[in-house]
Parts: structure tokens; sequence; C-alpha cells
């Protein structure tokens, strides 16, 4: 929690500081994304401590049709989207990709996903979620970007808790390196995998980040 509040601290102190309403506004502005960001901390903080206390695993308890989540969750996140200046779209089926879930774990984790290909593809770029089934009994979600992608050598680390790529054009304190390691820990109580990639051209270069998520199908 330190990160975001130091942020906070900053920013009270530049509004304070300044006579220009402009600036004031900005500060303004940089609080409200903080203190949200702060609260969706304290909420993954409080739901790894869940996991550890109680033992809640986030398994799977009936069936979730991950489409219609997945359609839910970029209807819902549009306007965060917007804000952000970025381009938040939806392809493949609007029902139908039935999984066995935990519905509330699956929310959260696409939640995660979205907000960190946001946060790393910046204003201008555009996030894709995109939900079909790849072979036998399994689902696939995927959550892309055209941004700048993930470092090789980080593509593993990425998922490990408090682990953070802050990017260049990120303000100071808003990103926890908790989202992605809470996801990894759903998935894999579903009995699913999850990973990152690279996005590459024809000739080989990287044109964004994509983060792949595995599900087992639920049965008839």
């Amino acid at each position: 929690m330190r990160t975001p509040l130091a942020g906070l601290l900053l920013h009270v102190e530049r509004a304070r500081a300044t006579q220009d309403p402009v600036e004031a506004r900005a500060a303004l502005e940089q609080i409200a994304q903080l203190s949200t960001r702060a609260a969706r901390t304290s909420n993954q903080l409080l739901s790894l401590m869940r996991a550890q206390a109680d033992g809640e695993t986030h398994e799977a308890d009936g069936p979730v049709d991950l489409a219609a989540l997945a359609v839910e969750a970029v209807s819902r996140r549009v306007p965060d989207g917007l804000r952000a200046g970025v381009d938040l779209g939806y392809q493949g089926p609007a029902d139908g990709a039935v999984v066995d879930g935990h519905a509330a774990a699956l929310r959260d984790m696409l939640d995660n996903l979205i907000d960190n290909a946001m946060l790393y593809a910046g204003r201008g770029h555009s996030v894709t979620v995109s939900v079909g089934k790849v072979e036998s009994g399994w689902m696939e979600l995927a959550v892309e970007d055209d941004g700048p992608g993930v470092p090789p050598d980080k593509l593993e680390a990425v998922f490990d808790r408090f682990y953070s790529l802050r990017p260049k054009h990120e303000p100071f304190g808003m990103h926890s390196g908790l989202g992605l390691s809470i996801s990894k820990q759903i998935i894999e109580a579903h009995g699913g995998r999850i990973w990152a990639e690279n996005r590459l051209d024809p000739a080989g270069q990287v044109v964004g980040a994509r983060f792949v998520v595995r599900l087992p199908v639920s049965p008839p």
C-alpha cells in the first residue's frame, strides 16, 4: 500500500501548493485515480489474506459461461477505457462457452487482465478480449493489446507476487504488482493454465502483448 499512498500524498501537496486552477484540477484527477487504485490494492491484499487464513481457493463450483462473462466485463469496463484513451473491445461468441468455474473469481481474474492490458498499452492503443474453444476439452480466453509488449525474459516473472514492470507513461503509484499473481492463483485453482506472450508482426517485431487463459470445458 505504500506506493499509492505515497502518490496520494505527493499530489495532495501539489494541490495545496498551487494557485493555478488547471494544475489543481490535474492534481485532483491524480488523487482520484490513486484512490481508486489504493482501494483495489486493498481488496487484492484482503483476497490474498483470506486465501491464506481460511483456505479459500476459488475452486470451480458450477458451470460458468465464459463468453457471457467476458461480454459483461468488457461492456462494464468500456467507460474506464474511454477515460484511459484505450479502445476496449470483444471478439467471439456472446454465450455458449461454458466452463466449470467460480463466477466471482473468474470475474476478478478478467478485471485484473483488462486492468493490466489497459495500463501497459496506454492512451491511443487498443485492448481486445476474445473467447473461443481451441481444442477438445479446453476453452481459451485471451486479452491482447497493441502496446510495447513484455520483455522476453520477464514473461514468467510478471506473475510473481508484487512484481511490477512500471510502464513509462504510468503515473507514480498506479500499479500494485498483485493482479497477475491473483489471476494465476485463480486459474490454477480451476485446473487451468495462464501465460503471457508477445504478439509479433510478419517481420518478427513485437506489436503488443497477449495474456492467455485455458480452462477445462464443462461436461454436458
